[in-house]
């Protein structure tokens, strides 16, 4: 199965519409940490279903988890709400929920069906005794792939059963996230599906590499980013930094048995080094692409993940000073 690498970023507008943000760049679609993956047996048990149903509607829908995959899927009817949603339990990350405050923003690992979803996020905010929803939409670019998309904090509006109320309800704030959901709310009629791998966090960087989250640029124009810190260096020192920072973020993946985030994170690294190959050593060029072909027809997740990894540590060996 072929990876999309690109990202889909969306403004919620209304519950149809979206706005399309600028792709951020690769780097930013590694994770710095795994909220939810759904390798273990018990995985499902965090997440429950919501349908139209409790409004008087008619789509069905659900989740289910096999293959290291949650799928999301069911079948929306616009004779009523026209909604479905999965959501972990409010609270689940604890009593005081899941401080998100050092990340600036969510990335999903998903595969689609071409039809647009909506990431959900609750916190202590409530309206009455119903918890204000911050919604961000996102549309899959690439149906049948594989894709992390990646969804900016400042993305998400403050909504009440569908309505955005930004005017009446304070801005998102993730060191008070008590749940997160996605919905399916498109005003349209028929069946939906959509697989998650898992669901991370991004995290803020400023020009000096600076991940505290204290002094970085939220904002998607003025975001800088790791990227802006390396590409001073030369290409070789650059290539193999990235390649060193994939390694230490996959590696406790892998150990966690989140074998397949790992291999994302090394894919998304060598489609990254390979989309810009001016620099690279000769050797280095072809250690990616073959960890890359022999990732891509590999038939575990664990089988890819060493593959990648094995074409990474033979490019880093190419970009070592003296080796060529």
């Amino acid at each position: 199965m072929r990876t999309a690498l690109t990202a889909s970023l969306a403004v919620f507008v209304t519950a149809s519409a979206y706005a399309l943000i600028a792709e951020p760049d690769p780097i930013d679609l590694i994770p710095d940490r795994i909220l939810y993956g759904f390798a273990s047996e018990n995985a499902g048990q965090e997440w429950v279903t919501v349908n139209d149903g409790v409004m008087g509607g008619k789509s069905r829908g659900g989740f289910a988890i096999n293959d290291g995959r949650l799928r999301f899927s069911g079948s929306t009817n616009t004779d009523g709400g026209g909604f479905s949603s999965i959501r972990t339990r409010r609270g689940n990350g604890g009593e005081a929920g899941l401080d998100l405050s050092g990340a600036d923003g969510l990335l999903l690992r998903v595969n689609g069906d071409g039809r647009g979803y909506i990431a959900a996020i609750e916190t202590n905010i409530n309206m009455g005794s119903f918890p204000v929803s911050y919604w961000a939409e996102f549309k899959p670019t690439t149906p049948g792939d594989d894709e992390t998309v990646r969804i900016p904090f400042d993305s998400f509006r403050p909504t009440f059963f569908g309505e955005d109320i930004s005017d009446r309800a304070p801005a998102l704030d993730p060191s008070e996230v008590s749940s997160i959901g996605i919905y399916i709310y498109d005003k349209k009629d028929g069946p939906f599906s959509l697989d998650v791998e898992w669901i991370g966090t991004s995290v803020a960087r400023d020009s000096s590499g600076d991940t505290s989250g204290e002094n970085a640029d939220r904002s998607a124009a003025g975001r800088s980013g790791l990227a802006a810190q390396m590409s001073a260096l030369p290409v070789p020192r650059r290539a193999s930094m990235l390649i060193e920072r994939a390694i230490a973020l996959g590696v406790p993946r892998f150990n966690e048995g989140e074998q397949g985030a790992c291999a994302d994170i090394y894919e998304i690294t060598i489609t990254s080094l390979l989309s810009r190959p001016d620099g690279l050593p000769d050797a280095a060029i072809r250690a990616l692409e073959s960890g890359l072909r022999d990732g891509n027809q590999a038939h575990t997740q664990a089988d890819r993940a060493w593959a990648y990894r094995r074409g990474m540590d033979r490019a880093f060996a190419a970009l070592a000073p003296g080796s060529e």
